[in-house]
């Protein structure tokens, strides 16, 4: 079993998790609005399982935030995952001390048994100096001072090192995410420059968020609106990051829905399903091209009005 959550994986949760709440999305909405289903988001936002790489791009999409500081939370937390060691096995109980020969005291052997040659005591007249003279050995032992208590084994020696090596490096770690976080000093490698998910006609039928369409400095701006006093509103939008327009609508209902055209590129459709779609922009899928030549109308259900705008 390896570790699952380390400090940086948890530091990561924690700053999707602030950056859900600052989008104001439901895990439904979530789902809605990005690749993933609501219950994978559900796994990612309770620190389960790491998400995507992808996927912390399209959520800092949603929030309006530069994702190069939460990529490189991710890269931390992904190469943490990659070296998390085995989960060490209990250290062994120590083994009760030897006892001494002397306090078990083997019985004699019978006249009858058969021995080796018997060793013959010195004469009682030759006085022999105890600190001279080893006693005799014992089968199967060796000479030596005897050690008492347990008996000490080389890997039992070497994991106080190995515990101040793992502390040292999860520090280095953290240390290296509070900077991240807090001076924005650069990580172990520059990100990448963030660059569009499709350009052009190649955006036709896609998110615009997911595409990272829509992120702060994208030059993402309204060509054509409508905001009547009460009812549902619209708008045409255009990036010049992507090179591709859609069309929005907000304040609507249930059931009232906005499409977007252009010559060659057929009609692209979102319709408000739910409250939560109710709740905030509700956007089509982009088609390429733009800023002219875009056709989008407002369709209210209640009424079956139908309120179009060209570029």
């Amino acid at each position: 079993m390896t570790y699952r959550n380390g400090p940086e994986h948890s530091l990561l949760v924690r700053e999707l998790t602030a950056l859900r709440r600052r989008t104001g999305l439901s895990l439904d909405g979530l789902a809605r609005r990005t690749t993933a289903s609501r219950s994978s988001w559900h796994r990612y936002l309770n620190g389960a399982v790491l998400p995507p790489r992808a996927l912390v791009q399209e959520l800092c999409a949603l929030a309006d935030e530069p994702p190069a500081r939460l990529l490189a939370l991710w890269d931390l937390a992904a190469e943490a995952g990659r070296r998390s060691p085995a989960t060490p096995p209990p250290p062994e109980a120590p083994k009760a001390p030897e006892t001494p020969e002397a306090d078990h005291p083997r019985p004699a052997p019978s006249p009858s048994a058969k021995t080796g040659p018997r060793e013959t005591p010195p004469p009682p007249s030759a006085k022999a100096d105890p600190r001279e003279t080893p006693p005799p050995a014992k089968p199967g032992r060796r000479l030596g001072p005897r050690r008492h208590g347990p008996r000490r084994h080389g890997p039992r020696r070497l994991l106080p090192a190995a515990a101040l090596v793992g502390s040292l490096a999860l520090t280095a770690v953290l240390t290296g995410v509070g900077l991240l976080h807090d001076s924005g000093s650069q990580a172990r490698h520059d990100p990448e420059p963030l660059r569009p998910g499709c350009v052009g006609t190649g955006c036709t039928g896609r998110s615009s968020q997911p595409q990272a369409c829509t992120i702060a400095g994208s030059g993402t701006h309204s060509v054509a609106e409508r905001r009547p006093a009460r009812g549902p509103s619209m708008d045409i939008r255009y990036s010049p990051f992507c090179k591709a327009s859609w069309a929005r609508i907000w304040f609507g209902r249930i059931g009232d829905r906005v499409e977007i055209s252009a010559p060659g590129q057929g009609t692209h459709r979102a319709e408000i399903r739910d409250r939560f779609d109710a709740e905030g922009y509700l956007s089509t899928p982009m088609v390429g091209g733009g800023p002219e030549g875009m056709t989008a109308c407002l369709i209210v259900t209640a009424t079956a009005e139908r309120h179009c705008l060209t570029t």
